[in-house]
């Protein structure tokens, strides 16, 4: 009998070394191109909401100009603007109200939501919404606040902890915010504000995003000047973050430098965007099983696209981000085929 469990145990071994051979099975995704609003040439995709619902701006590549959209069974929809403004979208809850800024005709920045099909302009003058939740709860800049951190709640706009800058960037349905303030990363909660750390080798950091289970991701940053160089420009560089459970993990690149966490699902799903081995910036998926994997390796063979950034996901692995498309900038929608491995 013992022998015969010895025969099964080395078959299974075997089986385990060529299958393992081949190297690991990577999921499988289709790529939607999300399409442009007439008059504009390119497009850019910000947020996705459980539903599918996507957020972004459309703009023409001469002269920059962009306005809002939302992008919801195929349809883009231009948001609209306060006369000739322009507009960018940054999130959408999931009952669909939509945040952003609008920039007005002398270059300044205004927080404004879009509830119902109309656009409303946040109290609190100069600076941009970034973050909302299904409670409401919006949150970004403001001057007219202590550091300009702020939470726009029931019509009302408060001031968040901290005696730095200060802008809160996300915000999850508990009403935990994170952002960054005085160069740190940060989380707000209660009124109170905690400094979540950097990365060894580097000397700044912020927080775009935090899930549900309190996961944060974002980026630790440095500059750094060429001392061969007799007119020294400081070189940014950055590295993807994860705060979670009190650990604070590098998550890597692409092979390259530099890299930027945007944001994290409830199933603990990473999304942004690193460098390669060539130094080329290419949109990436990280999790704790396959670790960081190129986004634009989890398409079909042949693809006509070159995906650079990912900058949100849902919970049912959904991904929006930016790429060219036959070398024009295009917003895409990624989604996970059943079953599907590559």
């Amino acid at each position: 009998m013992r022998k015969k469990w010895i025969v099964v145990l080395v078959i299974l071994g075997l089986v385990w070394w060529s299958a393992d051979a081949k190297g690991p099975t990577l999921p499988a995704y289709t790529i939607t191109d999300l399409g442009i609003l007439p008059g504009w040439n390119e497009a850019d995709a910000y947020a996705i909401n459980n539903s599918g619902q996507i957020v972004g701006w459309s703009a023409v590549a001469s002269n920059g100009h962009p306005h809002a959209f939302l992008w919801e069974d195929g349809v883009m929809e231009d948001l609209g603007a306060l006369s000739a403004d322009r507009t960018r979208a940054h999130d959408i809850s999931e009952s669909g109200v939509v945040v952003g800024s609008r920039q007005g005709p002398h270059g300044k920045y205004y927080p404004v939501a879009w509830k119902h099909g109309a656009i409303i302009e946040l109290c609190g003058g100069e600076g941009y919404a970034r973050g909302v939740n299904n409670r409401g709860q919006i949150v970004g800049h403001s001057d007219s606040t202590n550091n300009g951190g702020c939470i726009w709640e029931d019509g009302e706009i408060t001031g968040l902890a901290g005696g730095n800058w200060a802008g809160a960037f996300g915000i999850n349905e508990a009403g935990r915010i994170v952002g960054q303030e005085g160069g740190q990363a940060v989380l707000w909660e209660k009124n109170t504000i905690r400094y979540l750390g950097i990365l060894p080798g580097y000397d700044s950091s912020a927080a775009g995003d935090i899930n549900n289970s309190g996961a944060i991701v974002g980026c630790s940053m440095r500059l750094e000047e060429d001392p061969r160089d007799p007119f020294p420009y400081p070189e940014h560089f950055f590295r993807a973050s994860l705060w979670e459970d009190d650990v604070l993990t590098d998550l890597g690149t692409l092979g390259g430098e530099n890299s930027s966490a945007g944001a994290i699902n409830n199933r603990g799903q990473v999304v942004g965007w690193a460098d390669n081995a060539d130094g080329d910036r290419r949109a990436f998926i990280w999790d704790g099983h396959n670790g960081m994997l190129d986004l634009n390796d989890l398409l079909e063979d042949g693809s006509d696209w070159t995906l650079f950034e990912a900058s949100d996901i849902n919970d049912s692995g959904q991904i929006v981000g930016t790429g060219y498309l036959d070398g024009q900038k295009r917003a895409f929608l990624m989604t996970r085929v059943p079953n599907g491995r590559r």
